[in-house]
């Protein structure tokens, strides 16, 4: 029997990177016009990473000389210029990390966290063994079933379903059962003495697994019942979860044994439908809960449950009311269907967190579409995801690009998700890493982009800290891609959709007030043109639609009260089922 992925953390997936970047404003001198301050650190060991190369713009010498340089001993380099004017595109990296761009995001200051190029399954820095035993699990005898308890530390819920590997090593351990023989069973599994088959004996009584020292965890103890022919399978829709306990607060200062009780009853009354997940697909849902601590939200997991999209109508999961040790705890439901082939080309994903009183229905709706990619050089666009009266709007597109089965992490960037593409910053010479050709590797190497869109919702630096916590749908898509060579094209010739329609300019720009649209062809008169002006984070601000004058000029329909707030902003024109976009700044 295999457990939930949070039983198996050390063999981590290698999708996408959904929550593993943080960025955070830094408490410093009052910023101002035309300064940027970008701090470099390990994200491992949240310390400073000297000599690392920042560069702000997407080549050498734009928007303005010298926008490149290397961090010193606190990991940090500042960099002012007049053209340093509304939200910049920076880029980091080091020997041994893969590259981070935040494309159009970053003001006055930014902390830049790089993770390790190769994609390891072990703890950075000084390590502790948690292990132990534990009570509560209430065994039955001779009904067939096995019971067995799975040990961990509650974490975010990024760590979680983000797709790099968890701050936790789990051990593997070869034990001996009767009848079904020597099995690996992960090392934080307890399974207490019990008798099956009148008299034989199963049991492994202890638990242990490593965490990163001289931290503070919560450990949570999940309890569970299935079939003993079970033991050894990877399904785990024979498992009911049963009871689940947490040690709060236990601060880890070199090894621990520790003894978890787990002494709260779970409901096996959560009924969830995932009603869009088209046939073909698998599908899973799980049922977990946040719980508030000093160092942050942590996440339970209390149930799992997977299946073909076409042969369940429904999953049962079990589930838990606030009560006792978590009586602060906020219980929710999250689903997702993907791709069942071995290439995983697609998923999407939903979390549902309204109010949950157990017992509960929740039908899953309201999917983002998976989105196509295209590639054309060093430019990667990617088609809409939202359906206009269905979904919210994505804010955030995480693209990371990879070598695989390598799994080598070369570059990793955060674009806001209305722009529908983004080019690869031209890097100044002696930049570290970047995209390579798999013909240059020693393995039978691809190179794979992997494009993530989700709607978290927040200013940058809380959604990068942790883009769960306030997410509630996402859709990805991969594909083999080869390497960008040449200078990236333009966004007109390359995008999908939108395909371009007359190409215009906004004067002045940037602006106070009012603003004209140039067209370098204008529409016939009375023309239908409908717009959308959206921000940074691709959130829409105002939308409409005009009657074209048939002028070379003539006044954005935004103008005058309409006019929006000081900012940078897109300015989506459709005509005829074609599409134009341009940039504008709103100055104080």
């Amino acid at each position: 029997m295999s457990l939930p992925p949070i039983a198996r953390m050390d063999r981590a997936g290698r999708g996408p990177v959904i929550a593993t970047v943080a960025l955070s404003t830094l408490v410093g001198p009052v910023a101002h016009a035309g300064a940027l301050r970008v701090v470099v650190l390990d994200a491992r060991s949240r310390t400073p990473i000297p000599g690392a190369f920042v560069q702000v713009g997407p080549a050498p010498g734009s928007p303005f000389a010298g926008n490149s340089g290397a961090t010193a001993s606190d990991g940090s380099i500042a960099f002012d210029d007049p053209a340093l004017v509304g939200p910049q595109t920076v880029t980091a990296g080091a020997e041994g990390f893969s590259l981070l761009t935040v494309i159009e995001a970053a003001s006055d200051s930014i902390t830049l966290p790089l993770h390790a190029e190769t994609l390891g399954n072990t703890i950075f820095g000084p390590k502790a063994e948690i292990s132990g035993t534990t009570v509560g699990i209430q065994t039955r005898d001779n009904d067939g079933n096995v019971d067995v308890e799975v040990v961990y530390p509650a974490l975010k819920l990024s760590d979680v379903l983000g797709r790099r590997t968890a701050p936790v090593e789990v051990p593997t351990d070869r034990v001996t059962f009767p009848i079904v023989g020597a099995k690996d069973v992960p090392g934080n599994i307890v399974i207490p003495r019990q008798t099956e088959y009148l008299f034989y004996t199963f049991e492994k009584s202890n638990y242990h697994f490593f965490v990163p020292d001289q931290h503070t965890y919560d450990i949570v103890v999940l309890a569970g019942r299935a079939p003993v022919s079970s033991l050894g399978s990877a399904s785990l829709n024979d498992v009911t979860t049963r009871r689940v306990g947490i040690e709060r607060q236990v601060a880890v200062n070199g090894n621990v044994t520790l003894v978890p009780s787990c002494d709260l009853d779970l409901s096996p009354s959560l009924i969830v439908r995932v009603p869009e997940a088209p046939a073909g697909s698998a599908v899973e849902a799980v049922s977990v809960a946040d719980v508030p601590e000093p160092g942050g939200t942590r996440t339970l997991l209390y149930d799992l449950k997977s299946s073909r999209a076409e042969d369940l109508d429904h999953f049962t999961l079990s589930g838990l009311n606030p009560t006792g040790d978590l009586s602060t705890s906020v219980p929710y439901v999250a689903a997702r269907f993907r791709d069942l082939s071995p290439a995983a080309s697609y998923e999407a994903g939903r979390i549902d967190r309204t109010p949950l009183t157990l017992p509960a229905t929740r039908s899953m709706e309201g999917f983002f579409l998976i989105p196509d990619l295209l590639q054309n050089g060093s430019q990667f666009a990617w088609t809409p995801v939202a359906r206009p009266g269905v979904t919210t709007d994505p804010t955030w597109a995480i693209a990371n690009f990879r070598l695989e089965p390598r799994s080598r992490s070369l570059w990793e960037v955060w674009s806001p998700a209305g722009r529908g593409s983004f080019s690869l910053p031209s890097l100044a010479p002696g930049a570290p890493g970047g995209l390579v050709s798999p013909d240059s590797t020693p393995d039978q190497d691809h190179l794979i982009w992997d494009h993530l869109i989700a709607d978290p919702a927040g200013p940058i630096q809380s959604v990068l800290i942790d883009p769960f916590a306030t997410l509630t749908r996402y859709s990805r898509r991969s594909m083999e891609i080869k390497p960008p060579v040449g200078v990236p094209a333009p966004v007109a010739q390359t995008l999908p959709e939108p395909q371009p329609i007359r190409p215009i300019a906004l004067a002045p720009n940037p602006a106070r007030g009012q603003v004209d649209i140039l067209w370098t062809r204008p529409p016939a008169p009375g023309a239908e043109v409908r717009w959308n002006l959206v921000d940074v984070t691709g959130r829409r601000v105002n939308s409409g639609r005009f009657e074209a004058s048939g002028m070379a000029r003539e006044r954005a329909p935004w103008s005058g009260r309409f006019a929006p707030a000081p900012g940078v902003y897109w300015l989506d024109l459709e005509l005829g089922g074609q599409r134009e976009r341009a940039r504008l700044v709103v100055l104080p």
